[in-house]
């Protein structure tokens, strides 16, 4: 579930100590932002060089291998290993970081925590709950040097996505657009990507990770999205490419998908046409999905 910004500063706190940090360390979940400032903050305590290794690469053993630490004058590092698609692959590698010097973060996005030797820590990294967002949110505009009105923050904090990383790109965009204003203005909106489909992309994705966080954002991109066909039109669009996609799938086979999109496209059609209580609608069809694809 989402979580508060003094969890953060709690973890940043204990990260700027070295006798707190850990040899090996495993960051995992979704908030990659947070990540990347945690990372920092350990190489900074540390005085150490950052190396990033590619999880994905054909060559992981031996990029990994060309990067460990030795040497009589060798400048300590910190070995991150990112974009890794098959955690298995990089995990194995634990018991080497512990035997090997220097310090080592795996960075992973989808994982189903096991129990790791010790002397590793585990590190989720959960996206900031909707208060602590919108201080966030307030406090990059503040810096930005723009005024901005209460109605307008407000439907800029419900525009954009909980993830700080794109966040904080379209909010890159929105101060190139009003270069030169003191405020920002309504027109300048029209820069900021629409994140609807991402927004119901992340509901989903979080029915078939078990997540106990899904109908809590489900009944947030309720209570937010401006027509609920958006939702449903989110839904197709995410089993779509689902279809089109060559990754495997998962527990959802080809059928699975199909027989969700014509349960979806029914339920669009009556939002459409019917004279129905539309909220209620909706959330009969995220029970469905629950049962269907958690």
């Amino acid at each position: 579930m989402p979580v508060n910004a003094d969890y953060y500063k709690s973890l940043l706190t204990k990260l700027s100590k070295r006798e707190n940090l850990k040899k090996v360390y495993v960051f995992w979940g979704k908030e990659e932002y947070l990540m990347d400032v945690a990372v920092e903050r350990i190489c900074t305590v540390l005085s150490a060089q950052k190396v990033i290794v590619d999880g994905s690469s054909k060559n992981l053993v031996e990029e990994i291998t060309s990067n460990l630490q030795g040497g009589l004058f060798h400048v300590e590092k910190v070995l991150i290993v990112k974009y890794v698609e098959k955690p298995e692959k990089v995990l194995k590698f634990i018991d080497l970081f512990l035997k090997t010097g220097g310090h080592f973060i795996i960075i992973l996005r989808d994982w189903k925590p096991q129990q790791l030797p010790k002397g590793v820590e585990t590190i989720y990294f959960d996206s900031l709950d909707d208060g602590s967002f919108r201080i966030w949110l307030r406090d990059k505009i503040d810096k930005m040097g723009k005024k901005i009105s209460e109605q307008k923050f407000e439907y800029l904090a419900k525009r954009l996505p909980r993830d700080l990383k794109i966040a904080l790109n379209e909010l890159k965009k929105l101060e190139l657009i009003s270069y030169g204003q003191k405020e920002i203005k309504n027109g300048d909106f029209e820069v900021i990507s629409d994140y609807q489909d991402f927004y119901v992309s992340e509901v989903l994705e979080s029915i078939l990770n078990y997540e106990e966080s899904a109908p809590l954002k489900f009944m947030r991109v309720l209570d937010n999205i401006e027509q609920p066909t958006y939702i449903t039109a989110g839904f197709i669009n995410y089993f779509l490419k689902e279809l089109q996609s060559e990754r495997k799938r998962g527990r959802l086979s080809r059928g699975d998908i199909l027989r969700l999109l014509l349960t979806i496209t029914r339920v669009d059609a009556q939002l459409k046409s019917l004279p129905v209580d539309k909220r209620l609608l909706l959330l009969e069809l995220f029970e469905n999905l629950k049962i269907n694809v958690g």
